[in-house]
């Protein structure tokens, strides 16, 4: 957290932002703030997603990348308790960065350093074909809810949406990557995009710290099909949903409807 509909969410309001100029920077610790002091004083070209990673690519040739993690936000003309950065713009106007658990990844490149940082990087998850998807979903060992979650196969997914997608397709998250037919990964692609695109229309999941850049919350946690729904009853065929550890992470199932 967040995921792709919320890094979504968070650049189409930040791309408000394009064009201005950073006038200030300041930052909680120094090492951040040497690695700010490169675009202070660069105007905003351009706003991307890659993945779950922001890039604020800047005039002369830099990029400013920042990995929200577990728990980083992007706030315009707010402060906040967890703040581990801020960029002042020309005009009065300022961006801040927080993080609560301090696991963000804040760094600068030049543009073809940066296109370099994402060459071990799959393709978007809302962007990827269906064939390629499923060469490599049929090519992978693991199970399926890693394979998911895993952003040299597919980028984007994380813990939430990878329970969210199979609940819908009706496969076990323990079940072998390779051991899915191909009508299968047809149903695990359809609700990836399914999935996907209805929270970022409702501008993605605020169950713990995330909020869009104006500080409000998303709405897709009013409608969450499995994850974090242990012990409530399954949508679709009303068994008790289950909770296991997959690899040290929580994933979300009905043992009836998910074979």
């Amino acid at each position: 957290m967040p995921e792709l509909p919320e890094v979504y969410t968070m650049v189409k309001g930040l791309k408000t932002l394009i064009g201005r100029k950073i006038k200030k920077v300041w930052a909680d610790k120094p090492r951040v703030l040497n690695v700010l002091k490169k675009v202070d004083g660069r105007m905003i070209e351009s706003i991307e997603r890659r993945g779950k990673n922001v890039i604020f690519n800047m005039d002369k040739n830099l990029s400013l990348l920042i990995h929200p993690k577990m728990t980083g936000i992007f706030l315009i003309n707010k402060i906040h308790p967890y703040q581990r950065a801020v960029l002042n713009l020309l005009g009065g106007d300022f961006l801040t960065f927080s993080d609560k658990r301090r696991f963000a990844r804040i760094a600068v490149f030049t543009k073809s350093q940066i296109n370099q940082e994402f060459l071990g990087i799959g393709a978007d998850a809302l962007k990827i074909s269906f064939k390629d998807f499923k060469n490599l979903v049929s090519s992978k060992k693991g199970k399926i809810k890693q394979v998911l979650m895993d952003q040299s196969v597919v980028a984007g997914i994380g813990n939430i949406y990878a329970d969210e997608i199979l609940w819908k397709a009706k496969v076990y998250p323990e079940r072998p990557s390779d051991s899915l037919s191909a009508s299968e990964i047809q149903e695990v692609f359809k609700a990836m995009g399914a999935i996907l695109k209805k929270s970022i229309k409702l501008r993605g999941v605020s169950i713990q710290d995330y909020r869009d850049v104006f500080g409000k919350v998303g709405e897709y946690q009013n409608h969450r099909l499995v994850y974090g729904r242990a012990g409530e009853k399954c949508k679709r065929c009303e068994a008790k949903i289950e909770r296991i550890k997959i690899s040290q992470r929580s994933a979300h199932f009905c043992p009836k409807c998910q074979i």
